[in-house]
């Protein structure tokens, strides 16, 4: 797994070589990332893995849709384009440097109700008791 190995031969007569340095291949995918959070608004995603690995999200179509890196102590913070907010899941894995790739860890989106149905930046809500549409700007109490 990438560690640095010192060879040597030695022949029928006990006579042993001088060392040779050898590297082996790192062939150990990254454990899953862990403590996943995607943000309220569902632009970001937090979490913990190994350190100097390579993130990628990928929506539930296996759309990537936020990649980053893991800092030195283990964490990383992921922008995800577009933003999820309909309470998909998302798949996040980690890549070494070896090009191995974690198990997908899930973790899910959260849902935005915009209850809003117009495309204005109102609230639209309906300012006095009764149970119509309109304010009722009169001041009696009839509706």
């Amino acid at each position: 797994n990438g560690e640095t190995l010192d060879v040597t031969l030695t022949d029928a007569a006990s006579n042993t070589s001088a060392p040779a340095e050898a590297t082996a291949d790192d062939t150990t995918a990254p454990l899953a990332p862990t403590d996943l959070d995607v943000s309220d608004n569902g632009t970001t995603l937090t979490g913990k893995g190994e350190p100097g690995t390579t993130v990628s999200v990928e929506d539930a179509e296996g759309n990537i849709i936020g990649s980053g890196l893991v800092d030195e102590e283990g964490n990383f913070t992921v922008t995800l384009s577009p933003a999820q907010a309909t309470g998909g899941i998302l798949a996040v894995t980690l890549t070494d440097a070896a090009n191995n790739t974690s198990d997908a860890a899930d973790v899910t989106a959260p849902i935005i109700d915009d209850s809003d149905s117009d495309s204005d930046s109102d609230s639209d809500s309906d300012s006095d008791s009764d149970s119509d549409s309109d304010s009722d700007s009169d001041s009696d109490s009839d509706s």
